[in-house]
């Protein structure tokens, strides 16, 4: 839940609306938020069990729910399924345009978990294109004009913020070998 807080950005559309006061619109994206929540988590959990061996050898990722074994990998998938299933079914019907991002979505994040995400710069990449397809989601849900600009600061915002994780996790990972 904790990683819920990148969904946000869902809201921007919103934000961007000048129709604050519309709860109409507030129901909607928030229903966004919830789908994008619920696909993230279907990713993070299939992420935990493909990295379960390297999570448990890693000095903060061994906490984790599945590398702990708080939950069962066949608790994980069965939750997993039920996440994802849930997220495409009922964007399905909310709203085509948003069905297909969140496919998007999920096939990025299938694609950075099995290939990209080792390969410098095309995670970092991968990354900033999440946060993107994010914010378009919050946009066409409501059919609010924004301009290229919002979406490149986005876009550009997110790589920086990406750099700043991965420099800060190889600053980690070079002090934790020079502790052994």
């Amino acid at each position: 839940p904790h990683q819920w807080t990148k969904n946000l950005l869902c809201f921007a559309g919103f934000f961007f609306s000048g129709e604050k006061v519309n709860l109409n619109l507030l129901f909607i994206t928030t229903t966004v938020f919830i789908l994008f929540s619920m696909v993230s988590s279907a990713v993070y959990i299939f992420n935990d069990i493909i990295d379960l061996e390297q999570d448990r050898l890693h000095p903060q990722k061994k906490y984790r729910a599945i590398a702990s074994g708080q939950t069962s990998i066949n608790n994980a998938i069965i939750i997993g399924i039920a996440l994802f299933l849930l997220s495409i079914i009922i964007s399905f019907y909310v709203k085509y345009s948003l069905f297909i991002i969140i496919i998007i979505y999920l096939l990025n994040n299938l694609v950075y978990t099995l290939i990209i995400k080792h390969i410098p710069l095309l995670d970092v990449l991968s990354i900033a294109f999440g946060f993107v397809l994010r914010l378009l989601a919050g946009i066409y849900i409501i059919e609010v004009k924004i301009t290229a600009w919002v979406i490149l600061l986005t876009f550009f915002l997110s790589i920086f913020l990406a750099f700043c994780k991965r420099r800060a996790e190889l600053f980690d990972s070079f002090s934790i070998k020079m502790d052994i």
